[in-house]
């Protein structure tokens, strides 16, 4: 087996990582923050300089790990803890369950309470996976019929277990207003609105 030198190029056909930014904007998200997220840094200067520079497609064992796990793929797909959020969904709305703003809550609720692991470098308070879980429904979720943002149970199994994107998912812009509506609501317990998913910042 022929190994390559750090220098040198891999062959045409080996497969590699996506340009981050190219990534970042398959998602949907426009505008400055397309740069900021692609290119996450630590600012503070006591920080060792290799750990400064953030790789956003690996997160594992940085300072920007979340401060708590689900453990649903840390360290592999764990379909019994999935199966444990699932709990939390809405099934009140059809069979296959539903989650809202206030159901990713219980579910969060109950990850933070019983993690699997945590990140006791990580600057985050907690807070990060709130964000995550936000982002996912900003960006994988659909509007009901009353237009209140969930992500059904079986598209957020194929996100998480398989790393599928919803059958027939199209990327819409969103921004970080998005996220910050909904962890107002998250933050206020839907007190604006009733499925605690549908107020915007404009």
């Amino acid at each position: 087996v022929t190994r390559l030198s750090s220098a040198a190029s891999p062959p045409p056909h080996t497969l590699q990582p996506p340009p981050k930014a190219a990534a970042v904007k398959r998602t949907g998200l426009e505008g400055v923050m397309v740069s900021g997220v692609s290119n996450l840094s630590v600012p503070c200067p006591d920080t060792p300089a290799h750990l400064r520079k953030i790789n956003l497609f690996k997160l594992d064992g940085s300072m920007l790990e979340h401060d708590c796990s689900t453990g649903i793929r840390d360290p592999a797909p764990d379909p019994d803890k999935f199966e444990k959020m699932a709990t939390y969904a809405d099934y009140s709305q059809d069979a296959e369950g539903r989650f809202y703003v206030k159901d990713l809550k219980k579910a969060i609720t109950y990850f933070k309470a019983n993690p699997n692991d945590r990140n006791l470098d990580s600057p985050d308070g907690g807070t990060a996976i709130i964000l995550t879980y936000m982002g996912v429904l900003q960006v994988w979720g659909s509007d009901d019929e009353e237009g209140f943002r969930f992500i059904s149970v079986p598209k957020l199994r194929a996100l998480l277990l398989e790393g599928r994107y919803p059958r027939g998912w199209i990327p819409t812009a969103w921004s970080g207003f998005d996220i910050l509506s909904k962890v107002i609501d998250y933050s206020t317990d839907g007190k604006c609105c009733h499925k605690k998913a549908l107020c915007t910042i404009s």
